[in-house]
């Protein structure tokens, strides 16, 4: 289980799944003070290597420096989080996370529902 990111290894993993392409922890520090993040070389290489060992990103070579690269989306780094609130809250845990729902999410929730076969109610076709 991959825990929870730290609000720095979110908004390195955020621009890391937003990316393109791989990219460097010099890109990475462009594009985090970009965003009003001003931080040291050294501590953007930190965070990032921190996220291989987790296996949150991986790496290639590229010249003297690495390029990083997600090894798993976003949505499948959701559903982990998720899954694991429902292993350590049980079923009750729906009926604290329902009612919070956005419309959107509620209307996603439901599509996703019926693409498996099932419906709104837990019915399965």
């Amino acid at each position: 289980m991959r825990r929870e990111l730290g609000e720095l290894e979110a908004a390195v993993m955020d621009l890391v799944w937003r990316a393109d392409a791989a990219v460097t922890t010099r890109e990475m520090r462009e594009l985090l003070r970009d965003r009003g993040r001003e931080l040291a070389y050294t501590t953007v290489s930190t965070v990032l290597d921190k996220l291989s060992r987790k296996e949150f990103v991986a790496s290639v070579p590229d010249g003297r420096a690495y390029r990083y690269y997600p090894v798993l989306s976003r949505a499948e780094y959701g559903a982990g989080i998720a899954l694991h609130g429902l292993r350590v809250g049980g079923e009750d845990c729906f009926g604290e996370l329902l009612p919070r729902l956005s419309p959107a999410q509620r209307r996603a929730l439901e599509s996703s529902l019926c693409d498996l076969g099932g419906d709104v109610d837990g019915e399965v076709s």
